[in-house]
């Protein structure tokens, strides 16, 4: 079997010795010759040579390839015009690496890479979850776990898939991406949610099965000398110390093997200050978003609120004054799920309003938060072009500063209907 057009191909490590992310199944040859390798690293400092590892170098012609590092651990000659390459099985590995957890078949991979929890310094091991009589009053907590990225091109995603370690205890875990990260790569640490500039990729919960994205888009994937992934895992704190693995496998490509790049945005609203032994209580947000990015296409919705949560609806309002439902279902926090969204696109003027219904069988008022017992009222929707489901506050002057909105669309305002007003966003 043969591959061409194949930009990006790492001899990632097996599974339980991966650093940072995966190699293919199938692991790959390079048979191509090209320029001599500058000393230039990437993917976060390759530092030195070793199985797994590839960095860029210096082509003839000025352009970037890549060099990889063999099984002599030496860097391997530079490899230029990847478009291209023809790319023979390698053998040495077989299928079976992955194990039982499965992963989805993606045909058109570039590359699989995994982020995965890890023992500091080792990422290899497994991270070792405190057990809760070493986190006294917490019933929850959340370990993240930082990353340099591991590809050298432009990339996108083309697919996610949970790699689970069937941890008692786990709750969650997100997976964000950061353009200017100021972590160490394999840096861990207790996190709460608000990495800033972070923005979300993907995402596990019971019930959230695995994401493809249709044959024509990608997922834009973090850019630049500086960009990073977080991990952030949420585990329910038991009587005993546990050990775990859990991460999430990237199919890749490069940017320009999909002709439309998508993102993940957000709906919803931070307004929460849910009533004691309230019900059906309503929470509801607002989201205009930008214009000047011309259609937005959604791909699907994946609604995102805590145990007190009960249903969701996201309806779009038309410019011309027709409502259309794009989401309403019951939400059930053991059995959360992806909703697609069928030939849905909104035109310049469309706006959408999240709805979000809540119990609360306590005695006292729930707040809006990121633990367990709090609530978030999110519509998480996956949409192309990248940043146009994005309010713009700024508006046209922030355009002329270049200054680019982020991924949500809510009333940042909203945060003041909560509890505690803006204390409740720290």
């Amino acid at each position: 079997m043969s591959t061409r057009g194949r930009l990006f191909v790492y001899n990632r490590q097996p599974l339980a010795e991966t650093h940072l992310s995966a190699r293919l199944p199938t692991l790959w040859l390079l048979l191509v010759v090209g320029c001599a390798p500058q000393d230039t690293r990437a993917l976060g400092d390759a530092g030195p040579c070793g199985r797994g590892k590839a960095r860029s170098c210096q082509c003839e012609d000025g352009s970037k390839g890549i060099s990889q590092c063999t099984r002599g651990d030496d860097w391997g000659e530079c490899v230029c015009n990847p478009s291209e390459l023809e790319l023979e099985p390698d053998a040495s590995f077989s299928d079976n690496d992955a194990g039982s957890e499965g992963e989805p078949a993606f045909a058109d991979c570039e590359s699989r890479f995994d982020f995965r929890a890890h023992a500091p310094g080792d990422f290899a091991a497994p991270f070792r979850v405190p057990a809760r009589s070493l986190l006294p009053g917490s019933e929850y907590q959340r370990v993240c776990f930082y990353f340099r990225v591991p590809y050298v091109f432009d990339s996108v995603a083309l697919g996610f898939s949970a790699l689970l370690y069937e941890t008692p205890g786990l709750r969650s875990w997100m997976l964000y991406g950061l353009d200017k990260t100021t972590h160490a790569d394999g840096e861990i640490g207790a996190c709460n949610g608000a990495e800033p500039g972070a923005y979300l990729l993907a995402a596990f919960a019971p019930g959230v099965s695995d994401v493809r994205l249709p044959d024509d888009v990608g997922l834009a994937l973090p850019h630049g000398s500086r960009a990073g992934m977080v991990l952030e895992v949420q585990y329910a704190s038991g009587s005993e110390e546990l050990l775990d693995r859990t991460g999430v496998r990237i199919c890749g490509a490069r940017t320009s093997a999909r002709a439309h790049t998508a993102a993940v945005h957000f709906t919803g609203s931070q307004g929460i200050c849910i009533p004691p032994a309230a019900r059906n209580y309503e929470v509801r947000g607002s989201c205009e978003p930008r214009t000047d990015r011309g259609p937005i296409h959604v791909l699907d919705v994946w609604p995102s609120m805590h145990q007190h949560g009960r249903r969701m609806q996201i309806t779009v309002n038309r410019a011309s004054g027709q409502r259309e439902p794009l989401h309403d279902a019951p939400f059930a926090f053991d059995d959360q799920q992806r909703f697609p969204a069928h030939d849905v696109t909104l035109l310049p003027g469309d706006t959408l309003e999240t709805h979000c219904y809540f119990d609360n069988d306590s005695l006292v008022p729930i707040s809006f938060g990121e633990s367990a017992d709090e609530e978030t009222c999110f519509g998480f929707i996956t949409a192309w072009p990248a940043g146009s489901l994005a309010s713009n506050p700024l508006g046209a002057l922030g355009s002329a500063l270049g200054i680019e909105p982020d991924r949500s669309c809510l009333n940042p305002a909203d945060i003041l209907l909560s509890c505690t007003g803006a204390a409740d966003a720290l």
